[in-house]
């Protein structure tokens, strides 16, 4: 994806100060023996592999994440309260 289509994606949230989890790559962090040409055609490459099949099993597995990180602060406010209780 071109920045440009990131940027015009990040802009349509009402309010900048939103908190969300993104993720990407670009050609700083590549090997060094990857030429910026080189990249370009990676990126063009992976667009045309990803499919929506895809992108669900990523969205799945990150929300996932945000279900087990939910849980581990509700035990740590559980744990906490519990504490005060004492």
């Amino acid at each position: 994806m071109k920045v440009s289509k990131a940027i015009e994606m990040l802009t349509k949230y009402n309010n900048p100060d939103d908190e969300i989890v993104i993720a990407w790559f670009d050609y700083d962090g590549t090997n060094e023996n990857i030429t910026k040409n080189q990249w370009s055609e990676i990126v063009r490459i992976i667009d045309e592999e990803l499919d929506e099949e895809c992108w669900s099993g990523a969205s799945d597995f990150i929300y996932g994440l945000v279900d087990e990180a939910e849980l581990e602060i509700l035990r740590k406010a559980n744990t906490e309260r519990e504490g005060e209780d004492k």
